[in-house]
């Protein structure tokens, strides 16, 4: 059996991600670290895209997603785009607990813990390809730091394609009726847990199926936010 040692040394690397220097938090040195392109510019409470004071973004306004507020700890680039890319199409399943770290960071004391968190599922066909649904390896992390459990019965019925470079309007079409509860989450609070968001439109078709089964508030955390060309508005994919 591993000592707990060996087991922190598997999961957070000794030396950081992105250089050679020693890991000093979250498997990245400390300039590494601050370096990350971190969303913590105003933005969109309802899809975080980043707007000029903290207002609603005017595509919220004129189709109000069914989720509730969104946080986003970084802006999809590099090097953030690379590690994901990793985790998810290399398998390295290693960079799901610093990408989740990440991700909890933005988790502050502000923050109220939710009755539970559901990860957006894969197409059972998809995650019998890769092995493992990253963003159940991501929402472990923020399970485990405020206590609540990740709801389990939920369903992709749809195996979708890629959200990259789709249109919002084809991709809410491709993700229409994708997602199934199969327990009733009567009154809770719930976080909806991804690696990306890109359009928003699988979130909110997701978030429209957990708010049909019962729940009384939607939030959506992601690791990373794709911007549009110029860091304004909504993005095209």
């Amino acid at each position: 059996m591993l000592k707990a040692t060996a087991l922190i040394d598997l999961i957070l690397p000794a030396s950081c991600l992105l250089c050679s220097d020693q890991a000093a938090r979250d498997g990245l040195c400390l300039d590494c670290h601050a370096d990350l392109p971190w969303l913590d510019g105003p933005h969109c409470p309802r899809c975080a895209i980043p707007t000029p004071l903290g207002e609603v973004c005017g595509d919220c306004l004129q189709h109000p997603p069914a989720f509730d507020r969104s946080y986003a700890a970084l802006c999809y680039q590099w090097p953030v785009d690379a590690l994901i890319g990793h985790l998810k199409y290399g398998g390295d399943w290693s960079l799901a607990h610093p990408l989740g770290a990440w991700l909890a960071h933005i988790a502050t004391a502000d923050h109220c813990a939710p009755d539970c968190l559901i990860a957006m599922p894969l197409h059972p066909a998809r995650q019998k390809l890769r092995g493992f649904n990253q963003s159940l390896e991501i929402a472990k992390v923020l399970a485990r730091q405020w206590r609540r459990p990740i709801h389990p019965s939920i369903e992709r019925l749809v195996d979708t394609p890629s959200a990259a470079g789709a249109h919002r309007e084809d991709r809410a079409r491709q993700v229409k009726g994708a997602f199934r509860l199969r327990q009733p989450l009567s009154g809770q609070r719930v976080v909806l847990v991804d690696d990306v968001m890109t359009t928003g439109a699988t979130a909110n078709e997701c978030a429209a199926a957990i708010k049909a089964a019962g729940a009384a508030e939607v939030e959506v955390w992601v690791v990373a936010r794709t911007l549009k060309r110029g860091g304004m508005g909504n993005p095209a994919g």
